[in-house]
Order: structure tokens, then sequence, then C-alpha cells
């Protein structure tokens, strides 16, 4: 069963004895770090999907992608998609009819797609799917919205996006959200100076992956800001009106997740529309089935020319990360014996992250532990983060300037770690990657805007 890899992948990747095996809906590369030995498109999945009204414990486990709560326990159940909504499997759709990626013949007058839902009926369709048939559907849903509004920044410096101007961050999220309608987006941002840095990681660096980290120059010749904070739920829904999370318990200021990449963008898309700043990004489709690219004048390195806002590259995000901190944490080195430790407390990765050994294997609310020095936080832990660049496994030692990866069709990069992580995932240099299409329960992002 398991698939043939290089030595360098066996080298990049953990073995199952020195961490716990990862769940369904989880990131991998290959079977082996699957509890359910098989990882298909990124993402570990079950070996024989369930039909409908079989028992199941995760919707990854579904042909139909959702895994209900029923009275005596939790089976597959059909889809309740109404016509007109996407849909790539027969058993999304209400009527059991999928054609053309589109519910045929209305049979549920709700009016309401609510895909994959608890029973509570609240308007929002966050089950269309991305076309894609991936095994995830991004509409399970808690069926528990917390009203929680309260903000957790309030040591951070609140910033209009043209630069440093107001003092004070306001305490609430309503009123965050209040100055979004003002024009002003969501969230705190800071404006960081170009500048150059070291960027992967030396050979003596514990807990490093062999080829993938590459040490060389990396110079920045634009300005540009990025929000403190990973973007919220709360964020998200005042802006795209749903909110995506798988787990949406844990409340409207934990980081935003169960979002791909082109969710990311196009949220960052209607940040700069919310501004009148020309878009990065060129979007078609809604909710999960949008598909992005860049916009036409701002492909390659002209990104950096973009007014508007969109996820920061690879690079900007690592010089963010790293705050002019050469060592593994951008508050000091790491414990290069105790790389995949979920038991023990690395000091120094549970002041900066959350992470498999101090998260209770769950996301929390962002700006909980320390900053940087540029007043950053969760750059280490609590979920991954998007980058713009399609992900390149293999960079070199020379040096560049405002480096940019050309999208490619399917894999971006992906940044930071996230709570179900060991140590060795928090450090500034680790790089790994996502489907661009595929969700995640541990994938976030956060957005940047060039400043000249």
């Amino acid at each position: 069963m398991a698939r043939s890899v290089s030595w360098m992948m066996m080298l990049m990747l953990l073995s199952c004895s020195e961490t716990e095996l990862r769940r369904l809906g989880d990131l991998c590369q290959q079977d082996e770090e699957c509890a359910s030995s098989r990882c298909d498109e990124l993402v570990c999945k079950s070996n024989l999907p369930a039909a409908v009204g079989e028992p199941c414990s995760h919707p990854l486990e579904c042909a139909s992608e959702r895994c209900e709560a029923l009275l005596e326990g939790s089976y597959c159940a059909k889809g309740e998609r109404l016509t007109g909504a996407a849909c790539s499997l027969d058993a999304q759709c209400a009527s059991l009819l999928c054609e053309g990626g589109v519910c045929q013949a209305q049979s549920v007058d709700s009016g309401v797609d609510s895909g994959v839902d608890s029973g509570v009926d609240s308007g929002v369709d966050s089950g269309v799917d991305s076309g894609v048939d991936s095994g995830v559907d991004s509409g399970v849903d808690s069926g528990v919205d917390s009203a929680s509004d309260s903000d957790p920044l309030d040591a951070a410096q609140d910033l209009n996006l043209d630069g440093p101007g107001l003092d004070g961050l306001p305490d609430t999220l309503e009123e965050d959200l209040q100055a979004e309608d003002a024009g002003v987006v969501p969230g705190t941002w800071v404006p960081l100076s170009k500048g150059g840095f070291l960027m992967g990681s030396p050979s003596s660096e514990g807990c490093k992956y062999l080829g993938y980290e590459i040490e060389h120059d990396v110079t920045l010749t634009h300005d540009f800001e990025m929000q403190t904070t990973e973007v919220t739920g709360g964020h998200f829904l005042a802006v795209m009106g749903y909110d995506p999370s798988y787990d949406k318990n844990c409340g409207s200021d934990c980081p935003v997740e169960w979002v791909t990449w082109h969710e990311a963008v196009a949220y960052c898309n209607t940040l700069s529309g919310s501004r009148g700043l020309a878009a990065c990004y060129s979007c078609s489709g809604d909710r999960a089935s949008v598909r992005c690219q860049e916009a036409t004048g701002y492909e390659g390195q002209a990104l950096y020319t973009c007014p508007g806002y969109r996820l920061p590259t690879e690079a900007e995000w690592e010089y963010a990360y790293r705050a002019g901190t050469t060592t593994a944490y951008y508050n000091g080195d790491n414990a290069p014996n105790e790389c995949n430790e979920c038991i023990t407390i690395d000091p120094n990765a549970d002041s900066i992250a959350w992470y498999c050994a101090n998260s209770d294997d769950a996301k929390h609310p962002v700006g909980q532990k320390q900053a940087n020095a540029w007043g950053l936080y969760d750059m280490a832990g609590n979920v991954y983060e998007w980058c713009h660049d399609t992900w390149d496994p293999l960079l070199d030692s020379t040096a560049v300037t405002n480096p940019v990866a050309p999208l490619g069709d399917f894999n971006r990069v992906l940044r930071g770690g996230n709570w179900r992580d060991p140590p060795r995932q928090l450090r500034a240099a680790y790089r790994t990657l996502g489907g661009a299409v595929l969700p995640g329960h541990i994938m976030g992002f956060r957005c940047a805007r060039s400043l000249d």
C-alpha cells in the first residue's frame, strides 16, 4: 500500500515512531504518516469511503462527504444541497442528482443551502464544494457560532492603512468591524521596512529538513505592511459574509481555518475593494468554489508593485517572522534533541506558539502568545499560513531580490506550523505545502500589502 519515496523525502518526513500518526483531514506527504494508511492529494483519507447509511467518525470517511451524528452514533448521510448549488457527487444533492457540477431538480423547498449542518439554519452556505473531489466537505459545522467579541490584542498598535496613524487598538471586535465599515479593514497592521536577510537555516540548526531550507541571501526592495495576527473567524465573517471554519466553538477571535488558498486571496481582494485599491488577483466563483490567479499586470515579481492586499510572498513571510533574528525561533534557539517532542515543553516554543505540547489539540484565540520584535503574533503555531507562492521544493544558495514563485496549478507554500505540530515545524525556516483547492482545519492566513 505504501508508495515509494526518495531518500530525500524519507529524510524530510517524520517516521511513525517519532510522532503521532496524522488523523483524517491532516496534511501528509506519504501513506505512512496517516493513521488511515492513505495519503491522497496531500490529505489523510479513509481507505474505504463509506456509503450513505454506514457508520463514520469523520466526513472524510464518507463518499457523500457528510458524517451526521444520529441517535445511535454517526452515519454517512446524503447531501442537502439544492438546485443550482455546486457539487461533485450525486450524494451531495438533496435530489441526489449532480450534473455538470451543479445540483439538478430541487426537491427541498428551503431556499437555503446549508451544506453539512447540525440542523440549525444559519442562512449561510458554508458547504459549496470546490468542484474538486478531494473527499473534504468544507461545510462540516459544529452548529455553534460563538458570539464572543473580545479583542485580545490590547497591547498592539492600531495603524491606519496609509501608514502609522491611529493611537490605540479598538477594545472589541465590534469596534474593529465598525472601523472596516468606514474604509479601514479589520485587524491591526504593522508597517515593515524593506531590507535584506538570510533565508533558510544553517547546517548547524537542529531539527532542520535537509535540502528544503538552503540558506541564501534575500533582498526585499519594497516596504510592506502585514496584519499583526492571523485572520480570525470574526474578520472573515464580516468581510466575506460566512465563516468556513471547521471549529466554530473556539469563538470569533480564533483564526479562521478550513479555508483554501483561493478563498484566502479572495478575502485579500475584498479588502482591496473596500478601500478602492487595485486588486492583486483576478477571481471567479464564490466561497469554496472561487478560483483566483494574479491580476493582469501583477504577475511574477510585479506582484510587489500591486497597491492592494494580497498574501505575503514566502520571502516576505520569513522576513517578517524573523524580525531581524537568525535563530531557529524568533525568541531564541530551539531544543535540537526534542524535534518531535509533544510531551515535554520546549520553553521557547511555549512562549510564542500553540503547538502539540500545549494546545490541548485545538486552535486558540489569536494574540495570546509572545509577539516578535515587530509586533507580529502567532507566526509560529496555531494554524498554518498560506503564502502567495507556488511550492518550490529546492531553493538554492543563489542570492535573490524580490523572489516569488510563479503561480502553478496546484501546490502552494504553507508556513508557521500549527497547533498539532511538534517543535521542528515552528522554526522560521520550516516550509511545507498544500493543495490550493484543499482546505484543512489547521490552515489559515494573514494578508500583506506593499507600501511603495
